[in-house]
């Protein structure tokens, strides 16, 4: 196991703190939405090769080896198996080659479709002042009522992420990326 920081590219201050701590690994956190109009390939697009060197080398100039990007490109397509899912997917396989290209080995690809991580507070107080997340669902349905995508089966869930890893595991593997 190794210890590390969630941390956005440019995180110095914060990094400065870790990296005295002794932590020498980041989980990278940072936009990966595709730049419309844009091929996938271009090296403008936020995952190219180009761009996952930049955010690596700024990482590192803060005293940290960026193991994990625990960012997406959108999903949802895929999650919902709605049309586009498998442009979806062709962004993520050049995500993760182009991950594997610049020594990136870890990508945290997270199957929650809609809604992401659910909390309805961020500010529940705990030992020593800290505040932590929580959830509860009689608040969240009073303020969540159900959403245009309507119910997603469990079934279909598993569906939806068996169609996704067959097609990006593959890639996975010959780029050398751990999911």
């Amino acid at each position: 196991m190794k210890i590390a920081l969630a941390l956005g590219p440019d995180a110095s201050a914060v990094s400065t703190f870790g990296t005295q701590c002794g932590v020498e690994h980041a989980v990278g956190t940072f936009g990966l939405a595709p730049i419309p109009d844009k091929p996938i390939d271009d090296e403008a697009q936020p995952f190219s090769r180009q761009s996952l060197a930049r955010f690596k080398a700024q990482y590192e100039q803060n005293g940290y080896h960026l193991s994990v990007i625990e960012s997406r490109p959108p999903m949802e397509k895929i999650k919902l198996a709605q049309p586009g899912r498998d442009e979806e997917i062709a962004v993520v396989c050049e995500f993760i080659r182009n991950m594997g290209a610049v020594g990136i080995p870890v990508w945290c690809p997270a199957w929650m479709p809609i809604l992401f991580v659910i909390r309805t507070s961020s500010e529940i107080p705990t030992r020593g002042g800290a505040k932590v997340t929580g959830f509860d669902l009689e608040e969240f349905n009073k303020t969540h009522p159900a959403d245009e995508h309507g119910e997603v089966s469990e079934e279909d869930q598993w569906d939806n992420l068996k169609y996704f890893l067959a097609r990006v595991v593959p890639v996975a593997e010959e780029a050398g990326v751990k999911l």
